[in-house]
Order: structure tokens, then sequence, then C-alpha cells
């Protein structure tokens, strides 16, 4: 398995990808987000990872280019949001989400980033232990895009 940014010639697989998570348990997004068009800005600004096991993309992640969630004041200091995450259906469970946080969070550290925030879905428990498990700090629900979220921190 390969993590690797993503190029153009990525977005109809890394759209597939994210078309098969909609509905499934835990996944609150619909058959509007995301999209084509935050494949294509994600993949513009070169922040789009995705995970390839033998030529299928099987995992992906993006560092937005622009945060979010910076409106939020539970933040203790400035730093780059991670959103996006999937992993395929069939491959859920083998803690790939875990291996492509980590792999981003390392990246970020070595970029001179101070830290790293997400909004993980409360309904999302697979995603919760996993960023618990990575280390990251869970502060108070917030609604947000219309669905209840923790925002989390990790301090690089």
């Amino acid at each position: 398995m390969i993590l690797k940014k993503a190029t153009s010639e990525n977005a109809k697989a890394v759209l597939e990808l994210y078309r098969s998570v909609i509905g499934r348990r835990f996944c609150v997004w619909d058959e509007n987000y995301p999209n084509e068009q935050t494949i294509r800005e994600d993949i513009n600004a070169n922040t789009l990872y995705i995970l390839e096991d033998e030529g299928r993309i099987i995992g992906a992640a993006s560092v937005v280019p622009e945060n979010e969630c910076d409106h939020l004041e539970c933040w203790q200091c400035e730093g780059r949001e991670i959103a996006r995450v999937a992993v395929a259906p069939e491959f859920q469970g083998w803690g790939l989400s875990k291996a492509i946080m980590s792999r981003i969070i390392d990246e970020l550290r070595q970029q001179g980033c101070k830290s790293v925030h997400l909004l993980a879905a409360v309904e999302n428990i697979p995603a919760v232990r996993t960023y618990k498990r990575l280390g990251f700090e869970f502060y108070d629900e917030v609604e947000e895009f219309g669905h209840i979220y923790y925002p989390c921190e990790k301090l690089l």
C-alpha cells in the first residue's frame, strides 16, 4: 500500500471511494458532500492524499486548503485541518485510517505545523476511537454542517 498525493487522474476514483461510504453506518456524508468540486479543489491545492493498493484507491484524506472550522473558539493554537477521511468499506477495521492520519500528521509536523484540527462526527464511533488513539484532544460538541461534531486537536 502506498500513500501519495492525488492527481487529476485520480479524481473519479476518489469520488467513487467517497460515494462507497455514503449511507453506511457511522457516515454523515450525503450525495452532495463530498463532491467533484471538493475533490478538484483539494487536488489543485495539492492537499488530497490517497492510499493505493495494487493500483486501486482504498483510502483518502485531505489537508483542507482553507480551514472551515477556524471560527471555533476551542483551539489551543493555530493549525491545519484534516478532513474527508475515508477508507473503502471492505478495508475498514484494518487500521488504515489511523495509518493515513499518522503519515499526514508526521508530514505536517515536519513542515513546522503547530497543531492539527478536525471535526469528528459524534455518531462516527470508529473515527472517534481512531482520533483518541492518535492523541487528539476532544472539545465540547458543536453543530456544524447540519450534524453534531467533536472538535479535535492534536498539538504537534
